[in-house]
This record gives C-alpha cells, structure tokens and sequence, in this order.
C-alpha cells in the first residue's frame, strides 16, 4: 500500500519548474536525475504538483511498486513488471 508520509524512497517526477518562483528549486523527493533548467515555466499552480509519483509498497514482504499520477490514477506494479517498464523507458531514451 502507498504512504502518506515520505520516507525517502519515493521519486517525484515533474513536467513544470516550480511556481511561483520559477527558476529556484526547492522540493523535496526529487529523483536523482531530475534538472529543473529542462523544465518549462507553469502555466497554473497545478502545473507545478508531481506529474507521476513512484515509491514503493509499505506492506510487509511487498515488493510491489506503485505508480501514482496527477489527474488521480494509480497502478501497482509487480516487481517483474516494474523492472520491464524501467528496461523500456532506458531503452526508448537511450541517446543514440
């Protein structure tokens, strides 16, 4: 099950610099590739929430994960599943 309360593991991925600062980062989580000078400026406070947040099951032996999206959809992934969709994305971003 998903937490309420960050403990670390979490990744926050996010399509938007922050608002209403812009250019200063301050949030916390980030993942570790995260680099705000690719981010576009927002366009409204909502822009400026995770677009997708990833962190891990909580319940006891799990080692499921699970994916959680701005506009309220939720997927839990089994570990096998987890590791194929991180193969792919590696792959398709992969600069050639």
């Amino acid at each position: 099950m998903p937490s309420s309360n960050p403990t670390g593991y979490e990744t926050y991925i996010y399509d938007h610099k922050q608002y209403p600062m812009g250019d200063h980062e301050s949030r916390q989580h980030l993942g570790k590739l995260h680099d705000v000078s690719k981010l576009p400026p927002p366009e409204s406070d909502y822009d400026t929430g995770p677009l997708i947040m990833v962190e891990p099951s909580y319940a006891s032996g799990s080692t499921d994960v699970f994916l959680h999206f701005r506009e309220g959809k939720s997927f839990f992934l089994p570990r096998s599943i987890a590791e194929q969709l991180r193969d792919a994305l590696a792959k398709v971003c992969e600069k050639k």
